[in-house]
């Protein structure tokens, strides 16, 4: 198996700048995502995907280092994690969501490739078996995170018409958090035992947005939202239905306005409003893209208790 391996990345320059393209391609463009399953699958390439690089510039690059196997392997290994770090930078100011579980991914990756690549050339069946053992053991933990993701989408599926309960740590995963920071409260909750803290951070559009939703709401007739609303203050928000279609205008979808008052809040969404949102088409209730909650312009901190996110006929 290490044999293969070293002949198939022993192949020089012109491999290594097309694995390069592939990986700024893949990291750098506006990719559709159609999907969270999808989503998911893209993260579980990262470390096969960095750590096939850094296999390449091993064997590649050992030609200056020939008796110094571990010093080309840990140099690699460096700058391969740099170029990941790089990449995620990018990949934030490209309007991509670049993260440090991307780059832990990646290094974990490097490290199981990289040791492959130093045991290709071992006499001892034991160590390299060890090396394979090893290996094996690193990019199964780059994909804890992931895996747990796509378990995640089977209990999102399986809990329907509930969109949000956050009696799991792991919910938040669905979640992205914009000007805003949150953990799991067990001070309140209107379903189970615990519900989601948010405290929204002055700034233009300090948001929660459920990405990736259970698609099909055709068979409901409305949304509703449990909120706590912390403070002696009402506080406006906008609940933002959007649809899979490419329009990214106000009007191409739902934006309800409602002001929270202090104290325990029911905010209820009729879908039959949603589908006909928009100008001149029908939101389609089959194919739901993002929820979002949101409020513009906050000049102080406003503390929110959610929960039980659901549907309803």
């Amino acid at each position: 198996m290490f044999q293969r391996l070293s002949r198939l990345v022993e192949s020089g320059r012109l491999r290594i700048v097309v694995l390069l393209a592939v990986v700024s391609i893949l990291l750098l463009m506006p990719l559709p995502r159609s999907s969270r399953e999808l989503d998911i699958l893209g993260d579980l390439g990262h470390a096969p995907l960095f750590g096939l690089l850094a296999a390449m510039l091993y064997f590649w690059g050992r030609a200056w280092l020939p008796r110094q196997n571990i010093l080309a392997a840990l140099s690699v290994w460096g700058l391969v994690v740099l170029v990941g770090i790089g990449f995620e930078f990018l990949q934030n100011q490209l309007g991509r969501h670049g993260s440090w579980s991307d780059v832990y991914a990646n290094m974990w990756g490097t490290t199981a490739f990289l040791v492959w690549s130093l045991s290709s050339r071992w006499d001892s069946r034991f160590w390299r078996a060890t090396a394979a053992c090893i290996g094996i053991a690193c990019l199964a933990f780059s994909w804890r995170m992931p895996m747990r993701g796509l378990a995640d989408t089977l209990l999102q599926r399986s809990e329907m018409p509930i969109l949000g309960s956050f009696e799991r740590k792991s919910e938040f995963a669905r979640w992205y958090f914009q000007d805003c920071r949150v953990a799991q409260s067990s001070k309140w909750a209107s379903h189970g035992e615990y519900s989601l803290l948010a405290e929204l951070q002055p700034a233009r559009y300090p948001s929660l947005s459920l990405y990736w939703p259970v698609q099909d709401w055709s068979a409901y007739g409305s949304l509703t939202l449990d909120i706590v609303l912390v403070g002696d203050d009402p506080l406006p928000i906008v609940v933002k239905i959007e649809d899979d279609y490419k329009g990214r205008k106000v009007h191409d979808r739902y934006n309800g306005r409602f002001t929270l008052r202090p104290g325990e809040n029911r905010v209820e969404v009729n879908l039959l409003e949603v589908a006909i949102a928009p100008k001149g088409r029908t939101l389609n209730l089959q194919r739901i893209r993002r929820l979002q909650v949101f409020t513009s312009n906050l000049k102080e901190p406003r503390r929110l208790l959610i929960d039980n996110v659901r549907l309803r006929p």
